[in-house]
């Protein structure tokens, strides 16, 4: 009897729309850049790629739509941040910013919440590829106030199978990002070619795609 191939993996991408009276938003370009490059072939995997309005409100809406329409293995989220590095986050906390202050996202959750990928073998397999200095990529354990750290939350949040990691880009401006825009995107790649193995189960973990 032939064996039955598995289908293919599915990915979800996502990144934010410029804010604040700013012409881009790096997250975004260095997803549209990485969505023109190919996903590899082996094992199979169907990549979707989304942008999500920078808004309290509409973002997690806007995410849940995604995971409802492609219902994907899992997700990789990226926001930018003032910085030279890519971050790997590897938790969320509960707490944002507000008019009020810092208040809490979810009362009577927990204080934080742990991505379900083992982010610092990502992490580590990512930062010895060829072409990147030891410091290109970080581990981080703290996303931060913003809307990234509470996309990132309620996406932790939800009691489902879908593993979620949050990486953040560095925050440049378009002519920046044109002189850097190749090695930011392998760097992307490289990312995202972690994830699907740690999601096929084929990396250090990291967690099976059998649900």
């Amino acid at each position: 009897m032939p064996l039955q191939r598995r289908p293919p993996l599915k990915l979800l991408i996502t990144a934010f729309e410029p804010f604040g009276g700013r012409s881009v938003n790096a997250s975004t370009v260095l997803l549209q850049s990485l969505a023109s490059t190919p996903a590899p072939r082996r094992p199979a995997t169907n990549c979707t790629y989304a942008t999500l309005p920078v808004n309290f409100h509409r973002a997690w809406p806007a995410l849940c739509q995604q995971l409802h329409a492609h219902r994907p293995n899992a997700v990789l989220l990226l926001g930018e941040k003032s910085d030279d590095h890519f971050y790997f986050e590897s938790m969320a906390r509960n707490r944002r910013i507000s008019t009020r202050g810092i208040i809490r996202i979810d009362k009577g959750h927990p204080n934080q919440l742990k991505t379900q990928f083992n982010a610092g073998k990502i992490f580590a397999a990512s930062k010895t590829r060829y072409g990147f200095s030891k410091n290109f990529f970080k581990l981080s354990d703290d996303a931060g106030t913003h809307l990234c750290n509470f996309v990132y939350y309620k996406m932790l949040a939800l009691k489902n199978d879908i593993p979620a990691l949050f990486v953040h880009v560095p925050a440049l401006e378009k002519e920046q990002l044109v002189r850097k825009l190749k090695k930011y995107t392998q760097g992307l790649r490289i990312i995202r070619q972690e994830v699907i193995k740690a999601i096929d189960g084929a990396g250090a973990n990291y967690t099976s795609r059998e649900n």
